[in-house]
Formats: structure tokens, C-alpha cells, sequence
């Protein structure tokens, strides 16, 4: 699918929010699809004495780069995921954000099941989904190695971000906490989105180490880890 066929026209707006992650603002959420505001373009500051015109212009300029910088990140991700792992495309589009001038927008198809840390337990997962999770961490890593971002495996909810316990927690088990993995109602194993992260240096470097040390005993225990233990916080 080219990348031009995924941006959609701009509209004049979306739906109120109904709920918020860190980067990110919910508008819309139907039985098949979730539309997503992205609130990045907000950090475009007004020129003093700028009119609403010229404002509104930059905005959208802004706005259709942020979009295409978003499609080519994902696209060189894309190549090194694996085959198995469902991950659908995204669509974009330009239109109103919270403050009435232009922003990007996500339109996401909606996945059913549940996600890792609903599941929890990941000893509960099948041989082939640990597999698949395995393959889709390699992918991480090597993406990290190629673009110097890792896929954002994680994702955090308003209410996550607003709670140091519940953050601590996305940092030192990943896995038992992601709400971006799922496993959908026919176990296949499932990606939100593609999405690179934008983590400072020392985190992504704790990143590296939790995913190197995890397939690590991965592989040591030929597969399936130790009964009772938590795969990235022994």
C-alpha cells in the first residue's frame, strides 16, 4: 500500500475526547475503529502577533511533515516484522485538534482481545505465542540497531502516566504491562501499532538491557522460563 493512499483528507474535525495516553488524545472509538489525535503538533508555539491565518497554516504544514515522517518511520519498521505478528496499517488525516487549528490524526483499526497485561501471566501463553513474542522483540532490538528507535511495545494510558508506581512498572516488567501487545481471540499475537518511540538515551539503554536479558533466559530455559518468576524483573 503506497504511503500517499493512507492519508486521508483533511476534515474539519473529529469527536471529544474519551480518554488520553502521553502522545497521544482518543476522539473517536466505534466497534471497528479508533481515531487518535496526536498531541506532538502542540508543541508549534504561536509567533507573537501572529495571525490566526498564518498560524493556522504553519499548523497544517506541520502537521501533513509530522504525518509522512510518521509513514516512513514506519515503513522501515515494517520490513523487520515478522510475518506472523498482526499489526495493521494505519490511515492518517488532518483536522481540527483541541484548540480548533489543524493537527495530525490516527485512524486505527480496533483489534479485539486482550492485552499483556490483562493476560498478566505470561507463563499462561501458549509454545507459539511465547515464540511470536520472542520474534517480535528481536524485531525491536534490531529495529533499534537500524534506526535508533525502539517500536513503543508499551503504551500508557492518561491514568498510567499519572501514577509514578504504574510508570515504574511500565519501565521494569514491559511485557506484564503493555496495553500496545495483545493476543486476539484466535491467538494470534498482535501489535497496535507501529509506532518508533521517542525515549531519551539512558531509557531506551534500560530498554535494550530488559529485552537482551529476557530472550536471554528465554534461551536458557529453552523456551518457557522458571514457574513463579516474572520474565524481565528476576
Amino acid at each position: 500500500m503506497a504511503k500517499n493512499e493512507r492519508i486521508m483528507p483533511s476534515v474539519a474535525g473529529v469527536g471529544e475526547k474519551i480518554a488520553a495516553s502521553k502522545k497521544t488524545v482518543v476522539r473517536e472509538q466505534g466497534d471497528t475503529r479508533v481515531i487518535k489525535e496526536d498531541l506532538t503538533i502542540y508543541e508549534l508555539q504561536r509567533v507573537p502577533g501572529e495571525s490566526d491565518v498564518d498560524y493556522r497554516q504553519r499548523r497544517f504544514e506541520k502537521s501533513l511533515q509530522f504525518i509522512k515522517k510518521q509513514l516512513e518511520n514506519e515503513e522501515r519498521a515494517r520490513r523487520l516484522l515478522p510475518e506472523r505478528i498482526n499489526a495493521p496499517h494505519e490511515f492518517h488525516l488532518i483536522a481540527a485538534g483541541s484548540d480548533g487549528f489543524p493537527a495530525p490524526f490516527r485512524v486505527q483499526e480496533r483489534i479485539a482481545g486482550q492485552t499483556l497485561k490483562t493476560v498478566g501471566d505470561l507463563s499462561s501463553l501458549t509454545e507459539d505465542q511465547k515464540k511470536d513474542l520472542d520474534s517480535l522483540l528481536r524485531a525491536s532490538l534490531e529495529i533499534f540497531r537500524k534506526n535508533g528507535h525502539f517500536l513503543d511495545l508499551v503504551g500508557r494510558t492518561e491514568e498510567e502516566t499519572k501514577n509514578p508506581v504504574e510508570d515504574i512498572k511500565k519501565y521494569w516488567t514491559p511485557l506484564e504491562n503493555s496495553n500496545n501487545i495483545m493476543i486476539s481471540p484466535d491467538g494470534t499475537i498482535s501489535l497496535v501499532d507501529v509506532r518508533l518511540s521517542r525515549k531519551s538515551l539512558l531509557k531506551d539503554a534500560v530498554k535494550f538491557l530488559l529485552i537482551f536479558s529476557y530472550l536471554y533466559r528465554r534461551k536458557l530455559y529453552s523456551i518457557t522460563p522458571p514457574p513463579n518468576s516474572s520474565p524481565l524483573s528476576e
